[in-house]
């Protein structure tokens, strides 16, 4: 292109850069990542104080509070075969496991199909932090879910991924 005309080639390079978008044609979604932080941090200080530490036999999970009774939802393979289950609470401040924050809890419910467990803790603390089951029919598929865990031993971690299923017609089996 150089080689034939050197004109055409000044054009090009000067479409090239006339493209380039300025920072105020960028759009508007690449200047809220500081709105998505602050939204991260937020759900995150909510959402940690009824996130537990699952402690069962061998196993080691992840469980939430959802009623201010202390039921408890984690994964059946976390609680399969557990002859005592425990929650530990996450401390105010950083995330040192501590035995005044662990309480006893027994199981009420599972699926194994899908793999899923409610317990219930035998003496909540008072004011139990928990976080209500959402409505499913407010669910779409695209938005963000956040998650708040224990894997390969950390604990309390943070991640936001996206709802990608959704199964409105979903039914606990019994114990």
């Amino acid at each position: 292109l150089a080689l034939a005309d050197p004109g055409r080639v000044q054009k090009y390079v000067d479409a090239q850069q006339t493209a380039q978008p300025t920072p105020r044609e960028l759009p508007k979604t690449l200047g809220q990542a500081p709105a998505q932080e602050a939204t991260n941090v937020e759900v995150y200080k909510k959402a940690a104080p009824a996130t537990v530490l699952v402690l069962a036999g061998e196993h080691v999970g992840s469980g939430v509070v959802i009623s201010s009774t202390g039921d408890v939802v984690t994964n059946w393979h976390v609680v399969s075969d557990a002859k005592q289950v425990a929650v530990v609470f996450k401390p105010e401040h950083g995330v040192e496991i501590r035995k005044e924050l662990t309480f006893s809890a027994i199981l009420i419910k599972v699926d194994e199909v899908a793999d899923l467990a409610l317990l219930r803790i035998v003496q909540p603390p008072k004011d139990v932090p928990y976080l209500p089951l959402g409505d499913v029919a407010k669910v779409q598929v695209g938005q963000n879910a956040h998650s708040i865990g224990h894997p390969k031993g950390e604990v309390w971690t943070y991640t936001v991924g996206t709802v990608s299923q959704i199964r409105p017609d979903y039914k606990w089996k019994s114990a």
